[in-house]
């Protein structure tokens, strides 16, 4: 069986040629070149193979773009980011649509698979010694000469550097998700994947209807993944300036007086001087002042 090339903007136009201009379907479908059940399929609303196949994907296409366009932006920054930073990113956009599911175990291959304009890059091993060197004390030598030579820059004018490569492996595990709970008609969807599956089994109009709502709550979770993304960023620069900061320790204003507490605890005369008045710290809120006299 030969398969018939076409697009589906020569469905979109069978389908008017049917519905407004007066043709039978099977003039319709051979004009345009439309398998005819093809376009009997789509005037009783069944849905396109992509759609169907959209349907199953764990993101929507429009978020699906949204990510194509971030990867290639940060490809053209010379920040490409990784396989396990693009599952990072994704199970991230999922847990704001209330899809806590862990991605499969191919996702990330079949996602760079299916958009020809993505390309991989391959990470370089590390040496063995500046792995055996990553310690505290090196860690800690090297704020300090970042505190004294670039401590004037501010934050905001600092940006991350992650080296490729550096991979911790862990043993792969097999997990069994429960099956997501059954939205009903009379439940109120909270994501645009919960909106999407009320469209099913609806008419061509309705399913449209819910489909613009679906990506106007894609667009907005979007919107928050991207926020959360900059509040984290921004708690790490925090951190950062945190760490860089020394505290000087604070010394205890009683050791002054410890060798007067101990002359007076063995009974020792004090030696004959003008009067004095010394201030001793007994408690962090009161403060308790004794003078000493001579006695005459």
């Amino acid at each position: 069986m030969v398969r018939r090339n076409y697009t589906e903007d020569d469905v979109a136009e069978a389908i008017l040629d049917t519905t407004d201009r007066g043709l039978l379907q099977n003039e319709a479908a051979q004009k345009r070149g439309v398998p005819q059940s093809t376009l009997s399929g789509r005037l009783f609303g069944q849905a396109s193979r992509n759609e169907r196949i959209q349907a199953h994907q764990r993101i929507p296409k429009s978020q699906e773009e949204t990510l194509i366009r971030w990867v290639l932006r940060q490809e053209s920054l010379g920040y490409a980011p990784s396989h396990s930073q693009l599952r990072a990113c994704v199970e991230a956009i999922l847990k704001q649509q209330g899809d806590n599911k862990p991605l499969g175990k191919h996702w990330t291959t079949r996602f760079v698979k299916r958009h020809l304009e993505l390309s991989t890059k391959l990470g370089k091993r590390q040496e063995a010694a500046r792995i055996d060197g990553f310690t505290p004390k090196a860690v800690n030598w090297y704020f300090d000469i970042r505190e004294n030579e670039y401590g004037w820059i501010k934050p905001e004018n600092t940006v991350n550097v992650d080296e490729g490569g550096i991979l911790v492996g862990f043993v792969p595990e097999r997990f069994k998700t429960p099956s997501p709970p059954q939205l009903h008609s009379d439940d109120t969807p909270k994501t645009s994947r919960q909106v999407r599956d009320l469209a099913k089994h609806r008419s061509r109009p309705t399913r449209r209807k819910y489909s613009k709502i679906a990506k106007g709550l894609e667009a907005l979770e979007m919107k928050v993944a991207v926020q959360n993304a900059r509040i984290t960023g921004l708690e790490e620069q925090m951190a950062q300036v945190r760490r860089g900061k020394k505290r000087k320790a604070v010394p205890n204003p009683n050791r002054r007086f410890m060798a007067l507490a101990e002359t007076l605890t063995a009974g020792e005369a004090l030696p004959d001087s003008k009067k004095a008045e010394i201030e001793v710290d007994v408690d962090e809120k009161d403060e308790s002042v004794i003078e000493f006299m001579n006695g005459n």
